[in-house]
């Protein structure tokens, strides 16, 4: 039930979702995998505005709120630690601490 349309060929391939939440609770599209999820899978973060699973960033493994704000980092990639910016309110994925700072 989570597909609003699907593929004319397979009813199982989504090609859009419902947007409303009194309906279905599966309300993020991913065109990759064309499919409605209620929270988008790992490497994706949920746009609240156009209802997609958009890419995070290469070195988050995990964001929210846009593909930048990283919640972890992909500790394979040289970019594997979390650098919090309490000011600028921004969390991102560095290679190395700054030097004030430790892993």
């Amino acid at each position: 039930m989570p597909c609003r349309t699907c593929d004319a060929a397979n009813s199982s391939i989504c090609s859009s979702c419902y947007t409303n939440t009194l309906i279905t609770t599966f309300i993020y599209y991913d065109s990759a995998i064309r499919s409605c999820f209620e929270t988008c899978i790992d490497g994706k973060y949920s746009n609240s505005i156009s209802y997609l699973c958009l890419n995070c960033d290469l070195n988050c493994l995990t964001c929210t709120s846009n593909a930048t704000f990283c919640l972890k980092c992909n500790s394979t990639s040289i970019y594997k630690y979390m650098l919090v910016d309490t000011v600028l309110f921004t969390q991102k994925c560095v290679s190395q601490c700054p030097l004030t700072m430790y892993p």
